[in-house]
């Protein structure tokens, strides 16, 4: 009798352990709560059914918990459908945001978000009407699902061709003498790139210098993109000013900008860091701080130099006393 009464338990456990494990609970499902409720309305919608089946079909989405914001493409027919075609599994990605987002609200207003493949999305307004990445929206008021939203647009986005930053990095010669080499490049530095979002510094990628010091970072940012470099200890940074490289020549101290740091910075010599001018006025002072430690990446530079160095290079002893 005993051993039915424990077999008769043990079954309950067995059966209430299986209901708690049900796709209810599911932590990827639960974490994609917002997208099944923009699924679930987008099935109620007319005019995007294509839409929704491509979306309901692909795998590997995973906004987390996250609002977001979706562009549903109306339904095409094959005598409508665009030069960038019709929906698929490898473009829907480019109709995803995390987040609710504004619309402009005038001609002169501009709105970039991100979509969650990383591309830009780019919001303006023209004779009234909302245009994303250059495509018609249906309509400006959004249909609301959970805490997301979604607007219908009259076509697939067009990919936002990819931005290449390129980046070389050299390590100063901290054993320079005279007639030697100020620099060698940096093998397997790393750059860091970084959005600033709530009054904070967020890591969004990273890229690692090859032999030659060299880096291409491909990206869909257009602005607001921030970096730092480091290999091991060395930094692009000495006190917070932008190191550029060492003074190797007399010439060089003679055309030098005026140095009023208030360091040791300000003690140039042959061997001695050279500073960025951040805004050219020939006074390098506290004006040419980075003061967040991120320097902004300037999208217009075909290649950016980048010098990094130890933070004990150059530094003066205090005398024992």
């Amino acid at each position: 009798m005993k051993k039915f009464f424990y077999l008769s338990i043990a079954m309950l456990t067995l059966v209430f352990s299986s209901v708690a494990c049900s796709d209810d609970d599911d932590p990827k499902i639960e974490n994609n709560k917002e997208l099944k409720q923009v699924i679930s309305k987008l099935e109620t919608m007319e005019g995007v059914t294509d839409f929704t089946q491509v979306l309901k079909s692909t795998d590997g989405i995973d906004v987390g918990t996250d609002s977001i914001t979706v562009f549903a493409v109306e339904d095409k027919t094959e005598s409508t459908l665009s030069a960038d075609g019709a929906i698929t599994k490898d473009n829907i990605v480019r109709h995803i945001a995390t987040g609710i987002h504004s619309l402009p609200k005038s001609d002169k207003d501009t709105v970039i978000i991100r979509a969650i493949n990383k591309e830009s999305i780019k919001l303006t307004m023209k004779d009234g009407k909302v245009l994303v990445n250059g495509i018609s929206m249906e309509s400006s008021e959004p249909v609301m699902a959970g805490n997301s939203q979604i607007y219908v647009i009259t076509d697939v986005l067009p990919a936002t061709p990819a931005t290449i930053s390129n980046f070389t990095v050299y390590e100063v010669n901290e054993e320079w003498a005279e007639g030697a080499d100020e620099k060698k490049t940096s093998n397997g530095a790393f750059i860091k790139f970084y959005e600033f979002s709530d009054d904070k510094y967020v890591l969004v990628d990273s890229a690692k210098t090859d032999t030659e010091g060299k880096v291409a970072f491909s990206h869909y940012y257009t602005e607001d993109l921030f970096y730092k470099v480091e290999n091991g200890e060395k930094t692009f940074l000495r006190e917070n000013y932008q190191v550029v490289g060492l003074f190797t020549t007399q010439a060089q101290i003679d055309e030098a900008p005026e140095y009023a740091t208030g360091t040791d910075l300000d003690k140039i010599k042959l061997g001695a860091l050279r500073i960025a001018d951040i805004n050219g006025n020939g006074v390098i002072n506290e004006d040419d701080k980075i003061e967040s430690g991120y320097q902004q990446l300037d999208f217009e530079a075909e290649n950016t130099e980048l010098f990094i160095v130890s933070d004990t290079y150059g530094v003066e002893e205090e005398p024992e006393v």
